[in-house]
C-alpha cells in the first residue's frame, strides 16, 4: 500500500513554497516590473503621438486661418482691381490662390513629414523595448 511518511510530505511542502517564493522574486516580479515598464513606455509614447496629433491640430487651424486672410486679402484686392480692370483683376487674384496653395502644400509636407518622423522614432522606440524584453526573457 502507498505509506505517506510526515516528515517527507512536510519535507515536499517546504521546498514547494520556498520554490514559489524564489520564482516569485526571481522571475515573476521582474517580468511584471518589464511588463509595467513596457506599457509606461507605450503610453508615454501615445501621449506623445496624441500631442503631435494636436499640435497638427493646431497648425491646420492657424493655416487655415492664414488661407482664409489670404483669400480675404485676394477677394479685397478683386473687389478693388474690379474698377480698374478685367485683366489686372484676373492676375491679382492668381497670384494670391498660388501663393495660398503653396503656402497650404508646404506646411502639409512639413506636417506629414513630422507625423512620419515621429511614428519612425515611436517605431524604433518600440522595437528596441520588444528587443530587450526578448533578451531578458531568454537570459532569464
Amino acid at each position: 500500500m502507498l505509506e505517506i511518511e510526515p516528515f517527507w510530505l512536510g519535507v515536499q511542502t517546504i521546498n514547494f513554497l520556498a520554490l514559489i517564493v524564489l520564482l516569485n522574486y526571481l522571475l515573476f516580479k521582474p517580468l511584471l516590473g518589464l511588463l509595467k515598464e513596457r506599457d509606461n513606455n507605450i503610453r508615454g509614447a501615445l501621449d506623445k503621438a496624441k500631442e503631435t496629433d494636436k499640435q497638427r491640430e493646431a497648425l491646420m487651424t492657424q493655416i487655415q486661418s492664414k488661407l482664409s486672410k489670404t483669400r480675404n486679402k485676394a477677394k479685397t484686392v478683386f473687389d478693388d482691381l474690379g474698377k480698374e480692370g478685367q485683366a489686372v483683376q484676373k492676375k491679382a487674384l492668381d497670384e494670391a490662390t498660388a501663393r495660398a496653395v503653396e503656402i497650404n502644400r508646404k506646411a502639409k509636407e512639413d506636417l506629414e513629414a513630422e507625423a512620419k518622423k515621429v511614428r519612425d522614432s515611436l517605431r524604433k522606440e518600440v522595437e528596441g523595448f520588444s528587443g530587450k524584453i526578448v533578451e531578458k526573457m531568454v537570459g532569464a
